[in-house]
């Protein structure tokens, strides 16, 4: 009888075992392979009602293919989000493995970028360990890409002024552009702007945003923590520290909203788990009040 038992036990931890091990599987291939896109509605008074402004966001590609080396599954998924513009935020490359094959799969999506909507670029940490960042930049411009560093553009939301601002990473040059720099820049030059959009790579600019009365930041980097665990969220920061408090999703500060994008790719040995590739899909909507 207690062999009978014992038999039953050994069997059922088996069982355990297996189911488990194909869940922690099945995480891991759906971390690294299907796309999720993340509508994010922000309605403000500082645009006039009814008009919006659709902004689709790459991030953290780090030359990963999607399905094949020419990314058409993330081209797809792109398209389908209608943006009005794009922007990319950083680490698209990353100069690791077959260069050839993940700058084919990063110029795929940002030539079909180009042909769906006006497209900004600004630098990551990884576009500045390429050996050549001003090659690059100059490559991403000559597709059709404004590549803002320290400077801004501005558009036309229904009649509204809308600053769309952009820095490098801080990997880069010691005396470039900082937010705060940046954001001064826009306040002398656009005083009358109704409404300002920053875009910065890492994920820990919300204090100096806020400080700098950014309205909206874009930003990356985390890469959602690389590891999600359901409850507790992004287990890896950047940074080296366990738990990052801006892992993804949409943070506030004093009238300051962040939103952070998981990224797509990933640059470490350890495989995305639980944390799904991300397009945010950022929707500007002005209202009445």
């Amino acid at each position: 009888m207690k062999d009978a038992v014992r038999r039953r036990r050994h069997k059922a931890l088996i069982h355990i075992l297996f189911w488990l091990a194909f869940l922690i599987a099945a995480v891991a291939v759906v971390s690294n392979t299907v796309i999720k896109t993340s509508v994010y509605i922000i309605e403000t008074e500082k645009l006039p009602a009814g008009t919006e402004l659709r902004i689709a966001q790459l991030s953290d590609l780090h030359g990963k293919g999607f399905y094949n080396g020419e990314n058409k599954h993330l081209i797809s998924v792109l398209e389908d989000t209608k943006p009005d513009i794009i922007v990319m935020t950083g680490d698209m490359v990353d100069a690791r493995g077959d260069e050839d094959e993940e700058m084919t799969a990063f110029r795929s999506v940002a030539q079909a970028a180009v042909a769906l909507a006006p497209t900004y670029y600004i630098t990551g940490n990884h576009e500045w360990t390429l050996g050549d960042t001003e090659g690059f930049i100059a490559l991403v411009e000559s597709w059709g890409i404004r590549v803002l560093r320290g400077d801004y553009d501005v558009l036309d939301v229904g009649g509204a002024k809308v600053v769309l601002a952009g820095i490098d990473d801080p990997n880069g040059y010691a005396d470039q552009p900082t937010l705060a720099r940046t954001m001064a820049k826009v306040r002398a030059e656009q005083p009358d702007a109704d409404y300002t959009v920053m875009l910065c790579h890492r994920n820990n600019e919300l204090d100096s945003a806020a400080a700098a009365g950014c309205d909206l930041v874009l930003c990356g980097h985390c890469h959602g923590g690389v590891v999600y665990l359901p409850f507790i969220g992004g287990v890896f920061g950047t940074d080296g520290k366990l738990f990052p408090e801006y892992d993804s999703g949409l943070f506030t500060k004093d009238g300051t909203t962040m939103i952070v994008s998981r990224g797509l790719g990933n640059h470490t040995k350890l495989p995305r788990w639980g944390s799904i590739p991300h397009v945010p899909v950022i929707v500007l909507r002005g209202s009445d009040g």
